[in-house]
This record gives C-alpha cells, structure tokens and sequence, in this order.
C-alpha cells in the first residue's frame, strides 16, 4: 500500500515547577521520537464503575492489529492517558492482554491518576512480580510480553479522559 503519510517526530515535554521558601525547584524535560507516522487522539467518558461496566480499553498492542484500537506492539513509542476531571480520580490498568478484544491477563499492574494529572507509558514492555525488584532476576524487558492492553476505571463518578498513543 502506498501512503501520502509523511514520517513526523513526536515531541513530549514534562515541566515541573514549585516555589518552596523562595527557592524554585523544577526541570523541563523534553523527548523527541522521530519517524513516527500513526497516531490515535481521543477523549473517553469512562462510566462510574458498576456490575456491569468495570474498566473501559482505550487501546491495544499485539503483533497483528485487527481493529481500531489496536497497535502494532513492536512499534509502540509513546501514550498518554491525561484525567480531565476536576475532582475524581481514575486507575489506569497496564495488562498483556491480547489487544482490545483480548484473552485474560497473566500479568498487569494500575496507577491511580488523580483528577488534572496524567500517566504516561514510554513503553508497552513490563513485568509484575510479588517480590522486591532484583537486577540478578531480570533480564531484557523484551522477554517479558508482546501484547499489552491499556484500560482505564472510574470508582466515584463518570470521569473523562484524554488518550494519545503514538507508533513508529
């Protein structure tokens, strides 16, 4: 297939910034990405969590994409999943789950994200464990998955939230 999709880096930029005493303390951060070219923006209201409705999947990555929300999982380079809420918080679910219409998880992990703030995945690659992180035990993190699921749960109240991934 011949594309009109010109190859684009991706800049991210973390800032931070506090005043404590008169004294300021802080960075910005920035990263480029370069030839990028698939990018999924979309802002979700994720429902109250309930008996019927748990988590809502923003996305997936597995080695053959087959719908809307799946990428490709070895060209995964960027996302981030920003809580537009004012008050409430959400948890963001990592899972290696095959893609959106996926199996059952064999390993993940959930971040809270308070309201205003954001979680961002510089990659799909992780591992879970129920002991203490040990450099003797690890390997590279390759070995550990090649499908992931990204899932994001209300508790309190319907909560939007904005998601971007991008892919080489």
């Amino acid at each position: 297939m011949a594309t009109i999709i010109k190859n684009a880096s991706l800049t991210s930029s973390i800032t931070d910034s506090v005043v404590l005493n008169g004294v300021t303390y802080g960075n910005n951060n920035r990263k480029s990405i370069s030839a990028c070219n698939e990018a999924i923006q979309q802002v979700v209201t994720v429902p109250a969590s309930s008996a019927s409705q748990g988590s809502v999947p923003l996305f997936g990555a597995n080695a053959a994409p087959n719908s809307a929300g799946d990428v490709t999982f070895d060209k995964f380079k960027y996302a981030r999943v920003t809580n537009l809420d004012d008050t409430n918080s959400v948890f963001v679910s990592v899972s290696d789950i095959d893609g959106v219409g996926g199996s059952t998880a064999t390993a993940y992990f959930t971040v809270e994200v308070p309201a205003g703030m954001s979680f961002v995945i510089p990659s799909l690659n992780f591992d879970c464990a129920t002991s203490a992180l040990d450099g003797k035990s690890l390997t590279h993190s390759t070995a550990y998955n090649t499908k992931a699921r990204i899932d994001v749960v209300a508790i309190t109240a319907d909560v939007d939230v904005e998601f971007i991934v991008v892919t080489l």
